[in-house]
């Protein structure tokens, strides 16, 4: 089992980034202002040290009226933060651009990706961010679902359930299962 906390402790090092940064940059980025203010209000603010090193580092921009103000609803996250998950970003449009727009199976005509383009791409970056090999998992996935014309699920929810692990152990099972019949052939079962 992959120990996802030291994944996340290692890019916040890696940054150079506090949590409480982290989880602002985060909560802004994907428009969750209801939670934002939440962990705001329960935990710790971030202190006005905390907000200028954003700003000083180009992560965010300070669109407060005073320079003395520090409302959350005034700062805008900056592309300095699609900077340091860029690739994962570019991970998540690979796999938007393959996923198709409608079900392959040709029975549904409902719209698979009928969800917010921007925050999917971000969803998808921070899961991958977490494991590299979820990508390449994904992409498999996907692949060989598409080749069976069975994608019939939302985008998102496809995402959620982690349907890469199912389709992959099926694609294992189908692999041992042709081994095994190649060995049974060539003699040596």
């Amino acid at each position: 089992m992959k120990d996802e906390i030291s994944e996340w402790v290692n890019l916040l090092l890696k940054h150079r980034l506090t949590a409480n940064q982290f989880i602002f940059l985060y909560l802004k980025v994907r428009h969750k202002d209801e939670a934002l203010y939440r962990y705001l209000e329960t935990t710790r603010a971030l202190s006005a040290k905390e907000l200028n090193e954003l700003e000083e580092r180009g992560l965010i921009i300070n669109a407060n009226v005073s320079a003395n103000d520090y409302w959350a609803d005034h700062y805008i996250v900056a592309e300095g933060f699609a900077k340091i998950i860029d690739p994962f970003l570019q991970m998540a449009e690979e796999f938007w651009s393959l996923y198709p727009p409608m079900p392959l199976d040709g029975k549904r005509k409902t719209l698979l990706k009928s969800v917010d383009k921007i925050e999917f791409l971000f969803a998808y970056a921070f899961t991958v961010m977490l494991d590299n090999q979820i990508h390449a998992s994904a992409m498999r996935a996907l692949r060989y679902l598409i080749g069976k014309k069975e994608v019939n699920q939302r985008i998102d929810v496809w995402v959620e359930e982690k349907r890469w692990r199912t389709t992959e152990m099926e694609i294992s099972s189908i692999r041992e299962a042709a081994f095994q019949s190649k060995q049974f052939k060539d003699g040596q079962i």
